[in-house]
């Protein structure tokens, strides 16, 4: 396990860091003393978080998971910036209440867009900086229940 004192500085990357678990990872990595990206397809959400925290600590991107360009760019800014990232945190997640036959074709390719395409983009984005840096890193890939079981629907 990394000691927090070989993350302090260093960027951690959350998406569906606009409320929720999200939004506590970011407050918690700043917490720790490091850098945070935090991404987000909600503007309004990522200003309220940015404003709760020290400017020089926290960027935002407007950014939806399920656009790997976007995502792409967004990890090329904060690379840049920041350096590699120490921990990633593919969080953002949405879910459909409802039967899945019900669901339409472009209902499911939204799910499937940012819930399994979305952390497949953060990590092709970021992973490879992070394994060339040769220092310790982290993925966290955060689940509803709905992940871990399925219901009659």
């Amino acid at each position: 396990m990394t000691a927090a004192a070989d993350l302090a500085g260093r960027l951690t990357v959350v998406s569906g860091a606009g409320g929720g678990i999200g939004a506590g990872l970011a407050r918690e990595a700043v917490s720790r003393g490091m850098k945070v990206l935090a991404l987000d397809v909600d503007a309004a959400r990522l200003a309220a978080l940015a404003g709760s925290l020290p400017r020089d600590a926290v960027r935002t991107a407007v950014v939806d998971v399920a656009d790997a360009e976007a995502v792409a760019a967004a990890a090329s800014e904060a690379t840049a910036a920041w350096g590699p990232a120490a921990l990633i945190c593919c969080n953002a997640g949405i879910e459909f209440a409802g039967r899945t036959w019900d669901m339409t074709p472009d209902q499911w390719r939204r799910l499937q867009g940012i819930n399994v395409d979305g952390a497949f983009h953060l990590l092709h984005a970021f992973l490879p900086a992070t394994i060339a840096d040769g220092r310790p890193g982290h993925v966290l890939v955060t689940s509803s229940v709905g992940g871990l079981s399925s219901g009659a629907g």
